[in-house]
């Protein structure tokens, strides 16, 4: 999956930690993104769509495939343009592991000291989040059974995502915290309390409130960092974390930061809490 992110990466421009690896990437991807263009394919779905089946490990032919469907290419013309999309995809692949040929190894080593800190704390950090929404009995169907995670080889300094279909999360292989203030297991208690939340929403609970439980898994995940003293500052780094996450806009965190300062301080329940979120945002 390594490969797939970070061509996804180049294809939308977003900046690399590491410039060469980007110069590696730039002309397939941008030829397939031009291919796209001149058949006027929705660019952003096509990557975003190939992530996710590479992510739960669909075969290459297929995920470009579903991919191109995705972005709005006809039946007629799929073949056609899965194959010279795909050509330049396995290009783009085989750059990559040409630069990491070790790449499986390195991940494993990468890997080990978030795995470590997920052995030591991954658990409390859950339970202590499903006890700030639920209290002491959350809903039975609330926690999914199982939760695979994938890592990857760091492209952006710190990344990460989730599939609710198929349970999985992934993360950028980090051996340091991108901010010493928020550590990248905060980030991993993130991304499977969202996973979490949206598999509750969509199989149990009113949707209406989708955007607002989607905001505050972030101040969750905080607050329980706090409890277990794994961040020590006086304050939530609500809008740090929210920056460093690429979650939401710059105003959506102010307003989520004062929103969850005024949840805190009068004890509302968290359901009538959200609807006053969602008002807001």
């Amino acid at each position: 999956m390594s490969a797939a992110h970070a061509a996804h990466i180049a294809a939308i421009g977003a900046a690399f930690a590491d410039p060469k690896t980007e110069q590696l990437l730039v002309e397939p991807v941008t030829e397939i993104n031009n291919r796209m263009v001149a058949s006027s394919l929705d660019v952003a779905a096509f990557w975003q769509r190939y992530l996710r089946e590479v992510m739960i490990d669909t075969e290459q032919s297929v995920a470009c495939a579903e991919a191109l469907l995705t972005a709005g290419c006809s039946e007629l013309q799929l073949e056609q343009i899965s194959r010279a999309v795909r050509g330049r995809l396995v290009d783009a692949r085989s750059l990559f592991l040409k630069k990491f040929p070790k790449l499986v190894d390195q991940l494993q080593l990468r890997s080990r000291p978030i795995r470590d800190q997920w052995d030591t704390f991954g658990t409390g950090l859950l339970r202590e989040v499903g006890r700030q929404i639920w209290g002491e009995q959350p809903p039975k169907r609330w926690s999914p059974t199982r939760i695979d995670a994938l890592v990857v080889q760091p492209i952006r300094g710190g990344d990460g995502g989730y599939d609710t279909e198929r349970k999985r999360i992934w993360v950028e292989a980090m051996l340091t915290d991108a901010d010493p203030r928020i550590p990248e297991i905060i980030r991993v208690a993130w991304l499977i309390t969202r996973l979490t939340i949206d598999a509750y929403i969509r199989d149990e609970a009113d949707g209406a409130l989708a955007g607002s439980w989607s905001l505050v898994s972030l101040p969750l995940v905080l607050e329980a960092g706090r409890e277990l003293e794994i961040l020590r500052e006086p304050e939530l780094p609500i809008c740090q974390a929210a920056n460093l996450w690429r979650f939401c806009d710059e105003s959506t965190a102010r307003t989520l930061q004062q929103w969850w300062q005024q949840y805190r301080d009068d004890s509302m329940p968290l359901p009538a809490a959200l609807k006053i979120l969602q008002a807001n945002t």
